[in-house]
């Protein structure tokens, strides 16, 4: 039935509806319908055959009674002139299928009027055509409706009258031929006693030939007679009842309509409404080629109804934190992989969200008790704002989760077993959880600075909505591991480095990939040297000399020192993606008079410039 389906999906069929269909709702079958005609006219039952066809017996009914059709009507409209029904439930689950929009049927009964309601047009006559409308679905009633009983086509003349003079003509039959030659036709409620199915076949048939496309047959238990008769006219059998198949269609809907649309083998309208009719809103991403599902939503403003099942492998070793997790002895994220997992299935109001095929990583995540946010003030005067804060609690235990900017995650756990009444001892675990997700130098040695407070027990209030919750004066049960509290402290050094040479040669650096001590040494060269900072494709940007040469320059000129031109040393540091031209003074001395090289004026300038000095044949006196 797979490939049935996924023409139905793609909007591909026409449905061809026969009295079998509407049964469970209590309605008559053909034959059923046949005893009832008989058993109507008790005084003519001897010159019925039961064993007749439906229309030969309502034709011999009209030649006995002279013509007259008025005990074949009573009786129809008893039986089909129906407007409530206890069960309309397969009916109604047809009419949730969009992707079905033509319907023709040989039934008189309103079942498919009443379950579509409002979103069908009735055609039974030619006239109707000119009001189809693409957006709902046209029921044609080629046999005619309860409604008008002149519409009738019951008895054998009425068939040789539909089929061989007047259908063949008729505007109703051009509308049908055109929806058989281009798409596939389903039968579903005729059975094998059923005449009208070969009836129509036959003419299906004769009419189109070699233009007809593909055809199915649904129906239950079918005899080999019947069957070898489809194989010969090519119709394919699906051995189903009608209500077996619409329940396995929508199910095959619901687990496909979103990568359908997706994939664009189902149109927006058709896609829009099967969701609305799950009180679902998408929220549509239109690309060229596919579309991307950006959000799903309530309809009405209530909550959507979401199912989830999973099941791992008895042989993963996620079992026990799965366990743990579902009973609510772990709190935050768990990672599931496709090997973990046996069993899987995923829905929003029924319509299938996540495949079992599509899953490589499924992960687990604890939901907050309370959101919100808080500010971190030190007693120092650092202050660090708008923390995320989730607080997570189970049975055993209550969780505080801080997570920041930089996708970093703090959490501090309490659990309930290890506290001690008699001695007032809480246990508290604190857990960094540091992302590899690059923000900027800036926010980065500010998170870290934090960081390093904490770890060396550097006080702080807990401020929400401007009132302080929490005082830490002292970090009762907190030991953090001296090698950790190193390296924090180590990261913390390299960002400020690196922050200080932003903010002095105004450049920023877009990725730091690593930090180590090799790094760290050049960081430092950069900040103790003078020079041009490069940008490569930019313009160089120049940085002047420091103050305290321009003074020497000054100094030197006021005596009788014989200066030699200045000369620069250049040298390329390279740091994080950017480079840095090293500009160093060299300024040479000749022939100086030692009271003057050794004045305090001369030695202070020394001791601060970042000039380098060499100091050739110094006369000593």
């Amino acid at each position: 039935m797979e490939k049935l389906f996924k023409l139905i999906r793609e909007e591909n069929v026409v449905l061809f509806v026969g009295a079998g269909f509407s049964m469970y709702t209590g309605l008559p079958s053909g034959n059923k319908l046949k005893e009832e005609l008989i058993n109507s006219v008790p005084d003519l039952r001897e010159d019925l055959n039961y064993n007749d066809s439906l229309s030969k017996v309502a034709d011999d009914i009209i030649n006995l009674q002279n013509g007259s059709r008025n005990d074949i009507n009573n009786l129809l409209k008893k039986l089909f002139n129906k407007t409530n029904f206890d069960n309309l439930e397969t009916h109604q689950k047809l009419a949730s299928i969009p992707h079905i929009n033509s319907i023709i049927t040989t039934n008189y009964d309103k079942t498919l009027e009443i379950a579509y309601s409002d979103n069908h047009h009735l055609i039974y006559k030619d006239n109707d055509l000119a009001y189809i409308e693409k957006s709902k679905t046209n029921i044609y009633k080629i046999h005619g409706t309860i409604d008008s009983l002149d519409s009738i086509i019951l008895s054998k003349k009425d068939y040789n009258d539909l089929y061989k003079n007047n259908f063949s003509n008729s505007l109703i039959w051009s509308q049908i031929k055109s929806l058989l030659t281009t798409k596939t036709v389903v039968y579903i409620g005729y059975g094998h006693e059923d005449d009208n199915i070969d009836v129509i076949t036959d003419f299906i048939h004769d009419s189109l030939g070699s233009n007809f496309k593909e055809a199915y047959l649904i129906s239950p238990n079918l005899k080999k007679t019947k069957l070898a008769e489809l194989n010969r006219k090519k119709i394919k059998y699906i051995d189903s009842t009608g209500e077996e198949f619409i329940n396995s269609l929508l199910e095959n809907i619901n687990e496909n309509i979103l990568d359908d649309h997706k994939n664009k083998i189902v149109s927006d309208e058709t896609f829009t409404k099967f969701l609305h009719q799950a009180n679902i809103k998408p929220t549509i991403k239109k690309e060229e080629d596919s579309n991307t599902i950006v959000n799903l939503e309530s309809k009405d403003g209530n909550n959507l109804v979401s199912n989830f099942s999973l099941s791992l492998n008895k042989e993963s070793d996620k079992n026990k934190e799965f366990l743990d997790f579902v009973n609510g002895d772990k709190i935050g994220t768990l990672e599931i992989t496709k090997e973990d997992i046996i069993h899987f299935s995923s829905s929003i109001s029924g319509i299938t969200y996540i495949k079992p095929d599509n899953i490589e990583h499924i992960y687990l995540k604890s939901t907050p008790s309370y959101t919100g946010k808080i500010d971190l003030s030190f007693d120092n005067g650092f202050n660090f704002d708008n923390i995320d804060l989730n607080i997570y609690r189970t049975n055993s235990k209550i969780n505080f989760e801080l997570s920041f900017f930089n996708k970093s995650i703090i959490s501090v756990s309490i659990n309930f077993k290890d506290i001690n009444s008699e001695k007032r001892d809480i246990k508290v675990k604190v857990n960094f959880n540091f992302s590899e997700n690059y923000t900027s130098v800036k926010e980065e040695y500010l998170f870290y600075k934090m960081c390093n407070f904490i770890v060396n027990y550097q006080p702080f209030k807990v401020i929400e909505n401007n009132e302080v919750k929490y005082y830490s004066q002292n970090y009762i049960n907190l030991n953090f591991d001296n090698e950790f509290t190193k390296q924090i402290q180590f990261t913390y050094e390299s960002f400020k480095l690196l922050h200080k040479i932003e903010k002095k040669f105004n450049c920023r650096f877009k990725e730091v990939i690593d930090l180590n001590t090799s790094l760290n040494v050049k960081a430092i060269k950069i900040l103790k040297g003078y020079g041009n900072y490069i940008i490569q494709d930019y313009p160089v940007i120049t940085i002047t000399k420091p103050q305290e040469v321009h003074e020497l320059d000054n100094i030197i000129k006021d005596t009788s020192f014989k200066i030699k031109a200045n000369e620069k040393d250049e040298e390329i540091v390279e740091l994080h993606g950017l480079r840095f031209l090293m500009d160093i003074d060299t300024i040479e001395f000749k022939d100086i008079d030692t009271s003057e090289l050794f004045s305090k004026q001369i030695v202070k300038i020394k001791n601060k410039s970042k000039a380098k000095y060499t100091y050739k044949n110094i006369r000593l006196e």
